[in-house]
């Protein structure tokens, strides 16, 4: 009997601690706050003509960090641009500058172009509001030696092939130096974008058409591989639509011949 009693004594404990480690689980995926993050570096360039290039263009610009963070009360995806969250506190943290807060803008959208990028350290993005929120990535170095064409012919088509890199998605933009414009960017600028690029299996090899290069002369084709937030970083947030991603632009020079 004694033996009998002791177990029935152990079975409540052991449930309570079960039911308990169950519902964490399930509040990861029951949780209606949802963030979507991007945080970039651009790296200085190794071609003096094209960081000029590069210095006139304010997103572009050889040292500048920048982090844009939507938020939004969203159980699904649908809801994520319905519902936006107004008014939170949101910072970036890291060892290397402390913290940083990011200002509010539109539609749940928070963002700075001051970020100190801390490349190799840990980057926590910290939401303050009823609730505190947060998610974490490891900041990666650029890809500097992905290898890219010095050269290539008009209208050649160029592929950007990072799918040996250990990455989670490959973010590509491509500006043509001459002119100054950026003829081709493939980072998300929406809430929705930004969810969709970050979900699933991301891009790791992406095909520049040859109808970008029409004319001769340089172009920088700037590459980041970007790393995500592990699933078990995210505190108070839905891990199933929220993301959290960092990387460093590495711009590559390659001469278009006529």
């Amino acid at each position: 009997m004694r033996t009998a009693t002791l177990v029935l004594l152990l079975l409540p404990l052991g449930g309570c601690s079960l039911i308990g480690s169950l519902g964490d689980e399930l509040s990861k995926y029951t949780e209606t706050t949802t963030m979507q993050g991007l945080a970039l570096n651009v790296a200085e360039p190794e071609n003096d003509e094209v960081a000029n290039a590069l210095a006139e263009l304010p997103e572009w610009s050889p040292g500048i960090g920048r982090a844009t963070i939507f938020l939004a009360d969203a159980a699904n995806v649908a809801d994520l641009s319905n519902a936006p969250i107004r008014g939170a506190a949101v910072t970036l943290r890291a060892k290397s500058f402390g913290a940083l807060a990011l200002d509010e803008g539109d539609a749940g959208r928070y963002e700075t172009e001051d970020l100190d990028y801390p490349q190799g350290q840990e980057l926590e993005v910290v939401i303050e509001g009823d609730t505190t929120h947060r998610a974490s990535t490891i900041a990666p170095v650029g890809l500097k030696n992905l290898r890219l064409p010095e050269s290539s012919a008009m209208n050649r088509t160029i592929v950007v092939d990072a799918s040996n890199e250990d990455i989670d998605a490959l973010l590509v933009v491509v500006v043509e130096v001459g002119t100054g414009k950026v003829i081709y960017d493939s980072t998300p600028t929406s809430v929705e974008d930004m969810y969709a690029f970050s979900h699933g299996d991301g891009p790791t090899r992406v095909e520049l058409d040859g109808s970008l290069f029409d004319r001769a002369g340089l172009y920088a084709i700037g590459v980041s591989g970007l790393e995500r937030a592990g699933e078990g970083t995210y505190e108070e947030l839905n891990v199933l639509l929220s993301t959290f991603m960092a990387g460093e632009v590495v711009f590559h020079s390659v001469l278009i011949e006529g």
